[in-house]
């Protein structure tokens, strides 16, 4: 019997791969989601994503998938010293663990009629008589007639498809902690150490994400993340009374290496479209790149459906009005963070000019939901 050939086959069972995968199946076509892990696992990641994308996690059926997020609604910045500026976030978000939200979209995906593939990591794109086969290793290959690619930061895959980024080593290592402590509810809060900052809000059931991004000379001087956080982390004063007093539901911390924040392409070849971080890493002050993963599959999805040839020139537009700005911005203000200077820079000017931060600052990280109403009823969701 000869393998099925999808009209869409999707590389990574991320936030952008499944919500993609959703869209693209409740067209009528045949979709394919090919994940290297088995649903669902834990990732490093902020876990925050804002209202933005409410319509569109309406429209999938998410919110009935999930248990009871946490309402974010306010912001809290620190430098390194400890010294703080508090914000309302007028859209605000909400917290989930990407352990409850890939399920809850991967649910969506399978409700939708999308095939997902598990533990099946591919490692090769070919190309014969405008049919894609996508090898697997140890197991069947894929074959479409269009593929995505939605695999993320770094990947293998980006070697496979020799995109240049790949060739840039860069210092960051992110750390993630699941944990029970006292934090204010409501909250967001971005707090600033030497060599790094650090993100910290509710998730679902009380839990508390803690997610940091640290750079790796600083991690090699102290030896382990216990002496990363005592030397590090704990000179804020706002970090250390959190982090000494929590109870840690990992026996470790999760980690990842070499996070790249190099500038990518939004797609490859002639029609492979990118999504999410494999289309440009979202830098963790650009708004929030779980939200901004929805949009790009929203705007894919639109693309491949209604556009014919000119999916990806529209598509890269597209990503282009909607994201250049935040990209932008967020690598402005992380040029600030993990340094002395520039985030006690920050605070000040949060201090003397509130109005700066919060209706011109804090807005331009955050998208429009009546923007993603209309790319919603575009598809008729």
């Amino acid at each position: 019997m000869s393998e099925p050939i999808y009209d869409y086959a999707i590389i990574g069972g991320g936030i952008a791969g499944l919500t993609c995968a959703s869209l693209l199946a409740g067209t009528g076509a045949s979709v394919a989601v090919i994940e290297q892990k088995a649903w669902p696992h834990h990732k490093v990641c902020g876990e925050y994503v804002s209202r933005e994308v409410e319509p569109l996690l309406m429209a999938l059926g998410v919110f009935d998938r999930l248990p009871a997020p946490a309402q974010i609604d306010h912001l809290q910045v620190s430098s390194i010293s400890g010294r703080s500026i508090t914000a309302n976030l007028d859209l605000g978000g909400y917290g989930i663990s990407r352990f409850a939200f890939d399920h809850a979209l991967a649910q969506s995906a399978r409700s939708a009629g999308a095939t997902l593939f598990t533990e099946a990591k591919a490692t090769e794109i070919t190309q014969v008589n405008d049919i894609y086969t996508i090898k697997i290793r140890g197991k069947e290959s894929v074959r479409g007639i269009r593929v995505l690619g939605a695999w993320g930061k770094r990947s293998t895959m980006d070697e496979a498809t020799n995109r240049p980024f790949i060739k840039q080593r860069s210092p960051w290592v992110g750390v993630k902690h699941h944990v029970k402590a006292d934090f204010p509810a409501g909250y967001i809060a971005l707090h600033n150490f030497s060599g790094g900052y650090c993100g910290i809000n509710a998730v679902e059931d009380g839990i508390i994400c803690i997610c940091y991004l640290i750079h790796r000379n600083a991690m090699r001087s102290a030896g382990s993340i216990a002496q990363v956080e005592e030397q590090f982390l704990f000179r804020n004063p706002h970090l250390k009374a959190i982090m000494q007093n929590a109870e840690y539901i990992y026996k470790a911390p999760l980690v990842i290496n070499e996070v790249s924040f190099s500038r990518k392409s939004a797609f490859i070849g002639k029609d492979m479209l990118m999504l999410g971080d494999g289309a440009g890493m979202i830098a963790p002050l650009c708004g929030n790149g779980m939200a901004m993963a929805m949009h790009s599959a929203l705007l894919a999805a639109i693309a491949l459906t209604q556009h014919g040839n000119g999916a990806v020139e529209w598509y890269k537009q597209q990503w282009n009005a909607s994201f250049s700005a935040r990209l932008s911005l967020g690598r402005l203000v992380q040029s600030a963070f993990g340094k002395g200077a520039g985030s006690s820079a920050l605070i000040t000017l949060g201090k003397i000019l509130p109005f700066v931060v919060n209706k011109g600052i804090i807005p331009l990280t955050h998208g429009n939901p009546r923007r993603i109403e209309e790319l919603c009823r575009a598809l008729n969701l």
